[in-house]
């Protein structure tokens, strides 16, 4: 029997790349790909983030608590850590609250790739959606009028680095970057620090 192929996902947001990952099926009906970590710093999408994670803990049958919640027959959502403390337990291993780029991330994720290439070799995928406000076209319109916004001072747009260096460690089969559109010029040599 193949194991599913373990996905490392950062800068993850709310989760949804990972989430169409996670519900592949294989034809006999098993999971193709689970997440053994994701990486946000936003606080708000970590909460969905590690919500996601802990629901794919039950497969297709979600705990019935979760659609009373949903459906408003409970006025807060459940203490989900004391209903079920080792889905919890495992979705709060795999979901985790860094900011790429700092030491603290960067041993984090030295060593969980390092236990995932002994235990898989290539065998990953990697998945990420590093910022590009600085540099896409959405996010160069947004600020045009804002005279406190300079992109080149911006260190979300040298983010994509964090992503590229765990490339280079974890190996993958498979990486899937999520990059908006760029400004013409910044991309192709243009002189930007996103151009490499």
């Amino acid at each position: 029997m193949t194991r599913s192929v373990p996905i490392v996902d950062l800068f993850s947001g709310p989760g949804g790349l990972a989430e169409g990952f996670s519900a592949f099926r294989t034809p006999e009906g098993r999971t193709g790909y689970r997440v053994v970590v994701s990486i946000e710093m936003n606080p708000a999408a970590l909460r969905t983030l590690l919500l996601r994670a802990f629901l794919r803990k039950f497969g297709t049958e979600f705990p019935p608590q979760y659609y009373e919640f949903l459906n408003g027959h409970t006025e807060e959502e459940p203490d989900w850590s004391a209903l079920y403390p080792r889905e919890w337990n495992e979705a709060c291993n795999e979901t985790r609250c860094l900011e790429l780029g700092n030491p603290d991330a960067s041993e984090f994720l030295r060593k969980r790739i390092d236990r995932l290439r002994d235990e898989h070799g290539g065998r990953t995928v990697l998945l990420g959606g590093p910022p590009c406000q600085s540099y896409s076209l959405a996010g160069r319109s947004r600020n045009a009028g804002n005279v406190l916004y300079d992109p080149d001072r911006d260190d979300r747009q040298s983010l994509y680095e964090e992503f590229v260096e765990v490339l280079g460690h974890l190996r993958p089969a498979v990486a899937v970057e999520d990059l908006a559109p760029a400004v013409p010029g910044l991309c192709d040599g243009g002189g930007a620090r996103g151009s490499r």
